[in-house]
């Protein structure tokens, strides 16, 4: 029986929520989203105007941001400690640092999105996920570097294809950032990935890495769609 009822109000460039809920809430979060949540958005310039849906999440310095949501999950929920048993047990399996090897590189934007069919890919689960790096090549460093331990200390395949110029890369890692980000992220389970601009694009399939490319080699992205 738990509700939330809210008054919304829109305005141009803005949204005001008041109302009343009776789901426990945490200011703290509130706070550390009004810290960090206003970062600016590029990822229409990089892709495809097929996409029919995505979630952009938008914080400066995610890392920082990562690391108080984690400390403050510590604090306030019993499965934090789960959490973290999990990802210090995959951490010394693949011989990898979350901070150091995926959060020092990881940009203001995190976009998950779906795209229409298109003649190079039907799959109705034509999902994606684009991350915009800090530093480009420090990021394609450090992925080459996970990629190497996991060649180590695992049976794990790994692949490199190239499609007009672009380098497609392959972990067959499953559920790698379900594991560590949760279950936002659980249905890029063993994925390709690309560099296209500033973003790292990861997808389970190669096709629609492929699509992608080919539509911001032919200008066909979101920031030329009138709509």
């Amino acid at each position: 029986f738990a509700h939330t009822g809210l008054d919304v109000h829109l305005a141009e460039h803005d949204a005001k929520m008041e109302g009343f809920t009776s789901i426990p809430t945490s200011s703290s979060y509130n706070k550390l989203l009004q810290e960090y949540g206003n970062a600016s958005f590029g990822f229409e310039k990089v892709l495809s105007k097929r996409i029919a849906y995505l979630q952009a999440i938008g914080i400066n310095n995610f890392k920082d941001f990562f690391e108080k949501v984690t400390a403050l999950r510590m604090t306030e929920s019993e499965t934090a400690a789960e959490y973290l048993g999990i990802k210090n047990r995959v951490e010394k399996i693949l011989g990898i640092s979350l901070e150091k090897d995926l959060l020092a590189w990881m940009g203001n934007e995190i976009v998950l999105a779906q795209s229409n069919p298109s003649k190079l890919h039907h799959n109705e689960d034509d999902m994606l996920m684009a991350i915009k790096a800090n530093q480009i090549d420090f990021a394609t460093e450090k992925l080459f570097h996970i990629q190497a331990q996991i060649r180590k200390r695992t049976p794990a395949k790994y692949k490199k294809l190239t499609y007009k110029s672009h380098d497609i890369y392959y972990l067959d890692i499953k559920g790698f950032f379900g594991m560590f980000f949760g279950n936002a992220f659980s249905k890029i389970t063993k994925p390709y990935y690309t560099i296209i601009g500033d973003y790292i694009v990861f997808s389970n399939e190669i096709n629609t890495l492929v699509s992608a490319i080919e539509d911001y080699k032919n200008g066909e992205v979101l920031a030329s769609s009138e709509d």
